[in-house]
């Protein structure tokens, strides 16, 4: 590639993705903005499919590769990593500089130095190791060794903008003292949902109780089974309802029963399994309330989508749920992985099923406000500094 000379009215953004896959999120609908407003992007990411390649194209984006060894810092490898950014960003010479992921961000921001006037951005997880353990309080917060001590100091030193996921975050980062108090740190969601492919739908009938949905997560058999045991509990009150599951993608329908934990016996089935080839708004739409049960960290899938479909949550409390639902106000949070604690939560709308349209709106509310992936791709590039082009 050679040197792209500056082009009056059209903008070069360069974003530095930890791995191809990151196109299916926030980047996604980034470089659609930066598409649709006429500007040029080149992605850079370790790990080019044919197919990750395809998806890029069909952005318009230009690709290229670079080596990226392990999610923590590796001084030599990370030494070499720098060297063929800064090579590839100048030949690109772009306008704007975003990185993704801790490593891949701060790597990024150190190979940019060279550029002229670039507008740089580090856009850092909530659950980026370089935070330590996920869900920990800010002033609790494990301190990163030494090596990512260094590397972050000197990565947020080259940055001329801090992006993070949650006020959580936000303050996780100011506690560990990663960044010089004078450089600004914003909090936009690390992931968003298309409000015009996920419309507000209409709740069906509560002739029968509330259909509850369970949204698995891929590995986590414990949470179908807290599932099923918060279902024979409500049962087991002659309370109407159903409960339905939804298998990750990519699962066999009817999945081996989990054992029986000591001291317990395997309880009848109350969850209806769909298909794994169900779509999720389809799920979600025959439902009342979804459940993510999962005690797992990181961004709970589904759980975005249910949002914009205006249906109220029960959620695992956690850092991310947190992000997601207000308690009582669009659903409710449970603490701990005990099937009595989802039960008593999954109760409330069962008790109070006049709660459930209210709560929804609420959700619809909350996507609108927070979580629109056009917004943050606009408010991303806001801070790139790239508008329309003429």
């Amino acid at each position: 590639m050679q040197k792209i000379p500056a082009t009056s009215g059209v903008k070069r953004v360069a974003l530095v993705l930890p791995a191809a896959r990151v196109l299916g999120g926030t980047a996604g609908t980034l470089l659609s903005e930066i598409r649709d407003r006429r500007h040029r992007a080149l992605v850079l990411a370790p790990d080019w499919s044919d197919a990750t390649r395809a998806a890029a194209a069909a952005f318009g984006a230009e690709t290229e590769a670079f080596p990226l060894k392990g999610e923590g810092p590796r001084a030599f490898a990370d030494f070499a990593t720098v060297h063929v950014l800064a090579r590839r960003l100048e030949e690109f010479n772009p306008h704007a500089v975003a990185g993704f992921g801790a490593k891949a961000a701060l790597l990024a921001a150190l190979a940019a130095r060279g550029l002229n006037n670039a507008e740089v951005i580090s856009i850092i997880g909530a659950g980026d190791a370089m935070f330590g353990p996920p869900g920990a309080d800010a002033g609790n917060a494990a301190r990163p060794d030494a090596r990512w001590q260094r590397l972050a100091r000197r990565g947020f030193a080259a940055s001329g903008g801090i992006v993070v996921a949650s006020e959580e975050a936000r303050r996780r980062l100011r506690s560990l003292d990663l960044a010089d108090r004078a450089s600004p740190i914003t909090t936009l969601p690390s992931s968003g949902v298309d409000l015009a492919a996920f419309a507000a739908s209409p709740l069906p009938p509560l002739d029968d109780g509330p259909v509850f949905l369970l949204i698995e997560r891929a590995g986590d058999g414990e949470a179908a089974a807290r599932f099923e045991d918060a279902a024979a509990r409500i049962r087991a009150e002659a309370a109407p309802s159903r409960f339905h599951a939804l298998p990750s993608a990519g699962a066999a329908t009817e999945p081996p029963p989990a054992p029986p934990r000591p001291g317990r016996t395997v309880r009848q089935r109350h969850v209806e399994r769909l298909d794994a080839a169900t779509e999720l708004a389809s799920a979600v739409t025959a439902a009342h309330v979804v459940v993510i049960a999962s005690a797992a960290d990181g961004f709970p899938p589904g759980a975005l989508e249910a949002l914009a479909l205006a249906r109220p949550l029960v959620i695992a409390d956690g850092a991310f749920a947190r992000e997601i639902v207000d308690d009582r106000v669009n659903g409710c949070l449970f603490s701990g992985t005990e099937p009595a604690a989802l039960a008593d939560a999954m109760a409330v709308f069962v008790r109070r099923p006049d709660l459930i349209a209210a709560m929804g709106r609420a959700s619809r509310l909350k996507a609108e406000r927070r979580f629109d992936e056009r917004r943050i791709a606009a408010d991303l590039l806001g801070l790139l500094g790239v508008a329309r082009a003429a």
